[in-house]
C-alpha cells in the first residue's frame, strides 16, 4: 500500500511540475477531496473561532487582534439557504468517519456541548471559550488553547449538512454552463489548496490563517475540465 501510494504521488507530482500555471481566473469552480475541507476551514471555521477579540488601552496592539468576521452576524445569512452547521465535540465519530475532534472538558474547565452553527443559512451560535458576546451570554464548552497561547474559543468536530445534494457529474455539468457566461471554453476543478498553517506556505504559521482577510490560500492542484469530458 505504501508503495503503490508513494507511486501515485510520484506521479501526480510529475504532472503538476509539467503542468501550465494559470496567471488568471474568473469563472465558476469546484472543490473537491482536500480542497473542500480546507475551504470550509479557511472561508468558515476561522470566522468563528477566537470570538471576541481581547481588548486592549493601545490601538495599534488591538490592530492586531481583529474580531472574527462572524462577530456581529448572529441572525444574519452566512451560508446558502440548504446549508446547516453544527460543531459536537462530544462524538468521535461520524458516519463509521473517525474523527479528531473529541475532547471530554474543554480548557476552561467546562464539559463541552454541542451547538446549532448555522441554521437554513442562518447564523444562529457561536463557540463561546471564557468571554461571551453580546448576544451569547453563557460559554458552550469551546475553550482551546495550547503551550504558549492564550485560549480562545474554537469548535471540535465541525459537521456541514446540505439539503440539495447533487450528485459530482451533474455538478460539473452546471459548472461548465456557468462558464459561457464567463465566455471560457473550459472550468476549473480545484483538488488541494495551500495549508495556511504550513510555514514554508502562503499563510500565517502562527495564527494558523491566510495573510488576507477573507481569501483563500492559493490552489496547488487544479484540472481545467472541457465540455468533451477531458
Amino acid at each position: 500500500k505504501l508503495i503503490k501510494w508513494a507511486k501515485d504521488y510520484a506521479d501526480r507530482l510529475k504532472l503538476l511540475i509539467d503542468a501550465e500555471t494559470i496567471e488568471e481566473y474568473a469563472g465558476p469552480v469546484i472543490f473537491t477531496e482536500d480542497a473542500a475541507g480546507e475551504f470550509f476551514r479557511q472561508m468558515f471555521a476561522r470566522n468563528v473561532t477566537n470570538i471576541p477579540p481581547p481588548l486592549f488601552d493601545n490601538e495599534q496592539m488591538a490592530k492586531r487582534y481583529p474580531a472574527s468576521e462572524f462577530t456581529n452576524k448572529i441572525k444574519r445569512r452566512v451560508l446558502p439557504a440548504f446549508m446547516d452547521v453544527y460543531d459536537d465535540p462530544t462524538i468521535d465519530q461520524y458516519k463509521g468517519l473517525k474523527l479528531v475532534g473529541k475532547f471530554e472538558v474543554d480548557d476552561a474547565g467546562n464539559a463541552p456541548e454541542k451547538i446549532q452553527l448555522v441554521d437554513n443559512g442562518i447564523l444562529v451560535d457561536l463557540p463561546i471559550g471564557t468571554a461571551p458576546t453580546k448576544k451569547i451570554k453563557e460559554p458552550n464548552g469551546h475553550a482551546r488553547g495550547a503551550v504558549s497561547k492564550s485560549v480562545t474559543a474554537k469548535p471540535g468536530n465541525l459537521i456541514f449538512k446540505s439539503g440539495n445534494k447533487v450528485s459530482y457529474k451533474k455538478l460539473k455539468k452546471s459548472m461548465l454552463k456557468l462558464g459561457k457566461d464567463f465566455d471560457l471554453e473550459y472550468g476549473l476543478v480545484i483538488k488541494k489548496l495551500d495549508d495556511p498553517s504550513d510555514p514554508s506556505g502562503g499563510g500565517d504559521y502562527w495564527n494558523g490563517q491566510s495573510n488576507k482577510k477573507n481569501s483563500l490560500t492559493v490552489p496547488l492542484e487544479a484540472y481545467k475540465i472541457y465540455p468533451d469530458g477531458r
